[in-house]
């Protein structure tokens, strides 16, 4: 999905790329897409001990971070009142703990070369709508994390909110199929999109800062 979209886009841009996610094969997947240099390091973002390997691994690897991009995302629809708490429990761990601690391990190496960190948050992040209570309270969490933060380390490390409406994803297509919805991946964001307003954000002097962008389909679905 969006993932996949920066990846391949900061690589245009000559970006060495540092990937991480679950699936070694997806990594791989996407690494055959890229023109410079990348490494994989699968593994669950919620899991401490992965998240605690990582900056050596990447200053080994890369010698440095410049840009920390949080797109790991977990979503489950249905009312509160039929939500089961394990639900809530696994998107508060991948929605905001995972970002929280990883930023907090990394922060440091951002620190050493003033670099970025991009936060794909949610439009529901600043709206919310039924029937997704626990993902719209990480989603609001993690604007607040990110808004604490900028406000931490401003003038250090630049901080930015993305936030994506609905973009075509094998999540939204989820969700699609959820409501019993046609699912018009034309109609929506592309991930593309989403990632060329990265890049060119991350590609911005120090003498200008974006700090919230959101991004909507312009044909109403």
């Amino acid at each position: 999905g969006i993932g996949r979209a920066i990846a391949v886009e900061l690589s245009r841009l000559g970006a060495t790329l540092c990937l991480a996610a679950r699936s070694a094969t997806a990594l791989n997947q996407t690494g055959a897409l890229l023109t410079t240099q990348w490494h994989a390091y699968p593994g669950d973002l919620t899991d401490d001990a992965h998240v605690a390997s990582l900056p050596a691994a990447i200053a080994r690897d890369a010698g440095g971070l410049d840009i920390l991009i949080h797109c790991a995302a977990a979503y489950h629809q249905a009312p509160l009142e039929s939500t089961p708490i394990e639900e809530l429990d696994n998107q508060y761990r991948t929605n905001l703990r995972a970002p929280f601690l990883l930023t907090q391990k990394l922060l440091p190496l951002l620190k050493a070369r003033r670099g970025q960190i991009f936060f794909i948050n949610s439009t529901t992040g600043t709206a919310a709508r039924p029937n997704v209570s626990a993902y719209a309270a990480t989603k609001h969490a993690l604007k607040g994390m990110a808004d604490c933060l900028r406000q931490e380390v401003t003038g250090i490390v630049r901080i930015i909110s993305i936030y994506p409406g609905q973009t075509a994803t094998p999540m939204q297509e989820k969700r699609y199929a959820t409501e019993n919805r046609p699912y018009r991946p034309e109609q929506l964001v592309q991930p593309e999109e989403v990632a060329k307003m990265i890049g060119a954000v991350a590609c911005l002097p120090p003498t200008a800062e974006v700090t919230d962008l959101q991004i909507k389909p312009a044909v109403k679905s």
